[in-house]
């Protein structure tokens, strides 16, 4: 792994730094001798402005690199969850359950954010689709935070 490391991330970042220098134009090697009349001032911002760019270059890599890997392990999570025996259940039989857990007598006690459909709704892709496709369980409105939704209403006014 470190040798594979110690191949891909000097050109990578080799490869940004070019692109953010060629951005903004380049930035000249400092002349640290003063005989040809560069100060010590110049050096030092032409060094902070390689050390920027090179700042720059890291945190875009490392913001790529979190990105992709990010979408990897999504990917990898849906294909695990796929396998739970939940997943495995017809799209029906899941609308059921909703159905069930909507007409619950405990649902009707919860607060408009952890109510069923909502909740069942955030679980993950695939319950979203089925609860969204699922008419029924939208067709109730909840008196019981009717007046959240006037106050709401009435502040923004």
């Amino acid at each position: 792994m470190d040798a594979i490391a110690a191949d891909v991330v000097p050109q990578l970042m080799q490869r940004l730094m070019h692109c953010f220098i060629s951005e903004r134009g380049p930035v000249t090697a400092p002349n640290t001798n003063r005989a040809n009349g560069v100060s010590g001032d110049d050096i030092v911002e032409r060094l902070q402005e390689k050390c920027n760019t090179l700042v720059r270059a890291r945190d875009f890599a490392m913001d790529a690199i979190n990105s992709h890997a990010g979408r990897l392990l999504s990917g990898i999570r849906i294909q695990i969850n796929q396998q739970t025996a939940i997943y495995r259940l017809p799209d029906e039989v899941l609308a059921i359950v909703f159905k069930f857990t909507v007409a619950s007598e405990g649902n009707s006690l919860q607060p408009l954010t952890t109510k069923a459909p909502l909740n069942v709704s955030r679980v993950s892709r695939a319950w979203r689709a089925v609860a969204l496709s699922t008419a029924t369980l939208w067709t109730t409105i909840d008196v019981m935070n009717a007046p959240l939704a006037r106050e709401r209403r009435i502040s923004v006014l």
